[in-house]
């Protein structure tokens, strides 16, 4: 599925268990329980999709496009988002433990990255890379420095 264009596909509920679906296009594509565990999303395109309740334990997103991808509830625990862009998306619920951010963007065009009470941010490695991280801190909590003081963030 390696670049391949499933955009706007109803994939709810797939089992995509170690798939390489590096550089697809699964722009707005339904991705509702979906199991992704271990797939590679290496430079995939995901903006807009439906990933709530999602299986994305160990995937692969570096440089993934998630822009306003809903996340609710989805497991991200070890999944690799170093440089993807993040902007806009709905992490509400989800369980980001041991999930690698460095250089990852949250905040652009498309708005900066949501997170709830109930979202799992424990061990997050690259916070102090991520890309507009003081600008979302700064919408949501004032003036408060992830450098400063990390558990303030999540």
């Amino acid at each position: 599925f390696s670049e391949a264009n499933l955009s706007s596909a109803n994939l709810s509920r797939t089992n995509f268990f170690e798939a390489d679906l590096g550089n697809a296009d699964l722009s707005d594509a339904d991705l509702f329980e979906a199991n992704l565990s271990n797939v590679n999303l290496q430079e995939a395109t995901l903006s807009n999709a439906d990933l709530r309740n999602a299986n994305l334990f160990e995937a692969n997103l570096v440089a993934a496009n998630l822009s306003d991808t809903n996340l609710f509830k989805a497991n991200l625990s070890n999944a690799n988002l170093q440089e993807a862009n993040l902007s806009g998306a709905n992490f509400d619920s989800a369980d980001c433990n041991n999930v690698d951010l460095t250089d990852a963007i949250f905040l652009g065009e498309d708005g900066a990255v949501q997170w709830n009470e109930n979202t799992i941010w424990d061990d997050v490695e690259g916070l102090d890379t991520v890309i507009g991280l003081q600008e979302v801190l700064d919408q949501r909590l004032g003036t408060v420095s992830a450098k400063q003081d990390p558990d303030l963030l999540f």
